[in-house]
Protein backbone atom coordinates (compact mmCIF):
# COMPACT_ATOMS: atom_id res chain seq x y z
CA UNK A 1 0.00 0.00 0.00
CA UNK A 2 2.75 2.66 0.59
CA UNK A 3 3.86 2.52 -3.02
CA UNK A 4 -0.01 3.70 -3.72
CA UNK A 5 1.21 6.97 -2.24
CA UNK A 6 4.59 7.03 -3.74
CA UNK A 7 5.09 10.36 -5.75
CA UNK A 8 8.08 8.68 -8.05
CA UNK A 9 5.58 5.64 -8.44
CA UNK A 10 4.13 5.22 -11.71
CA UNK A 11 2.90 1.29 -11.90
CA UNK A 12 2.45 -1.54 -9.57
CA UNK A 13 1.95 -4.89 -10.64
CA UNK A 14 1.33 -8.20 -8.58
CA UNK A 15 2.71 -11.37 -9.17
CA UNK A 16 4.66 -9.90 -11.97
CA UNK A 17 6.73 -13.23 -13.94
CA UNK A 18 7.93 -16.01 -12.55
CA UNK A 19 11.77 -16.81 -12.13
CA UNK A 20 13.60 -20.28 -12.87
CA UNK A 21 15.81 -20.96 -9.84
CA UNK A 22 19.01 -22.75 -9.95
CA UNK A 23 18.41 -26.52 -9.56
CA UNK A 24 20.61 -26.04 -6.04
CA UNK A 25 17.95 -24.21 -4.45
CA UNK A 26 15.34 -25.75 -2.36
CA UNK A 27 12.36 -25.07 -5.11
CA UNK A 28 12.61 -24.52 -9.08
CA UNK A 29 10.76 -21.23 -9.46
CA UNK A 30 9.61 -18.21 -7.32
CA UNK A 31 6.69 -15.28 -8.46
CA UNK A 32 7.67 -12.20 -6.08
CA UNK A 33 4.75 -10.44 -4.99
CA UNK A 34 5.13 -6.78 -6.58
CA UNK A 35 7.05 -5.35 -9.17
CA UNK A 36 6.87 -1.10 -9.09
CA UNK A 37 7.98 0.73 -11.78
CA UNK A 38 9.82 4.09 -10.72
CA UNK A 39 9.07 7.69 -12.97
CA UNK A 40 12.65 7.07 -14.02
CA UNK A 41 11.95 3.58 -15.74
CA UNK A 42 13.67 1.91 -12.66
CA UNK A 43 11.89 -1.44 -11.82
CA UNK A 44 11.49 -2.49 -7.82
CA UNK A 45 11.01 -6.36 -7.43
CA UNK A 46 9.18 -7.04 -3.91
CA UNK A 47 8.76 -9.54 -2.16
CA UNK A 48 6.57 -9.76 1.42
CA UNK A 49 7.24 -12.13 4.40
CA UNK A 50 7.23 -11.37 8.15
CA UNK A 51 10.66 -11.90 9.74
CA UNK A 52 9.73 -14.53 12.03
CA UNK A 53 8.63 -16.67 9.18
CA UNK A 54 11.77 -16.18 6.82
CA UNK A 55 13.66 -19.77 6.92
CA UNK A 56 17.18 -20.11 5.60
CA UNK A 57 15.57 -21.91 2.47
CA UNK A 58 13.81 -18.99 1.86
CA UNK A 59 16.94 -16.87 2.16
CA UNK A 60 18.49 -18.46 -0.74
CA UNK A 61 15.42 -17.97 -2.89
CA UNK A 62 15.28 -13.96 -2.28
CA UNK A 63 19.03 -14.36 -2.56
CA UNK A 64 18.93 -15.90 -5.53
CA UNK A 65 15.57 -13.22 -7.03
CA UNK A 66 18.33 -10.13 -5.61
CA UNK A 67 20.95 -11.07 -7.74
CA UNK A 68 18.31 -11.81 -11.03
CA UNK A 69 17.19 -8.18 -10.35
CA UNK A 70 20.75 -6.72 -9.99
CA UNK A 71 21.71 -8.35 -13.22
CA UNK A 72 18.97 -6.68 -15.27
CA UNK A 73 19.27 -3.18 -13.05
CA UNK A 74 16.74 -3.40 -10.76
CA UNK A 75 16.64 -3.63 -7.33
CA UNK A 76 15.26 -5.89 -4.80
CA UNK A 77 13.42 -5.64 -1.85
CA UNK A 78 12.24 -7.89 1.48
CA UNK A 79 9.50 -6.48 3.25
CA UNK A 80 8.50 -7.25 6.66
CA UNK A 81 5.35 -6.91 8.37
CA UNK A 82 4.38 -2.64 8.90
CA UNK A 83 4.55 -1.16 12.52
CA UNK A 84 1.19 -1.16 13.72
CA UNK A 85 -0.34 2.68 14.05
CA UNK A 86 1.46 3.45 10.84
CA UNK A 87 -0.03 -0.15 9.39
CA UNK A 88 -3.56 1.11 10.21
CA UNK A 89 -3.20 4.67 9.51
CA UNK A 90 -2.43 3.51 6.41
CA UNK A 91 -5.26 0.77 5.41
CA UNK A 92 -7.55 4.06 6.72
CA UNK A 93 -6.15 6.70 4.29
CA UNK A 94 -6.16 4.22 1.43
CA UNK A 95 -10.03 3.09 1.86
CA UNK A 96 -10.15 6.80 0.32
CA UNK A 97 -8.36 6.27 -3.06
CA UNK A 98 -10.75 4.92 -4.99
CA UNK A 99 -13.69 6.50 -6.82
CA UNK A 100 -16.73 4.42 -4.45
CA UNK A 101 -15.32 6.50 -1.55
CA UNK A 102 -15.64 9.67 -2.86
CA UNK A 103 -19.02 9.48 -3.68
CA UNK A 104 -20.43 8.34 -0.24
CA UNK A 105 -18.48 11.43 1.58
CA UNK A 106 -20.18 14.02 -0.75
CA UNK A 107 -21.65 16.77 1.54
CA UNK A 108 -24.54 19.10 0.20
CA UNK A 109 -24.12 22.82 1.45
CA UNK A 110 -27.61 24.29 1.70
CA UNK A 111 -27.01 28.41 1.40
Amino acid sequence: MRFDFGPDVVGVASQPFRIALPAALPQITHVPHYLVRQAAGIGVVIDVRPDALVKPAHEDVFDATANLCASVGWSYQLLAELKSLYDANLRWIAGYRHTCAAKRRRIRIHQ
